[in-house]
């Protein structure tokens, strides 16, 4: 999940760990050094990102991250006329 990172304010990879999801870390892509992939994280906690993603991502009562779709933002809204179904005969 792209979010952005409360220590340095740039877009990475959001990392969360662990059962009670308390591990939470964000990976910025740095480049190739020979085949390997460097990346490199920066160690927060769910609240802080949560912050500053309040329009992008929920935090649950669990401490669980999770990122806004579009039918999740729209849920509360009833489908279109077409897609409702009658059961008159």
């Amino acid at each position: 999940m792209l979010v952005k990172c409360p220590i340095c304010g740039k877009d990475g990879s959001l990392q969360q760990r662990g059962q009670s999801y308390n591990s939470v870390r964000v990976g910025h892509y740095r480049g190739y050094k020979g085949k390997t992939r460097i990346i490199e994280w920066h160690s927060t906690n769910a609240k802080a990102v949560h912050l500053v993603n309040k329009g992008r991502v929920s935090l649950d009562e669990r401490g669980k991250l999770a990122l806004f779709t579009k039918n999740e933002e729209n849920s509360h809204c009833l489908p279109s006329r077409r897609k409702i179904m009658s059961l008159a005969p």
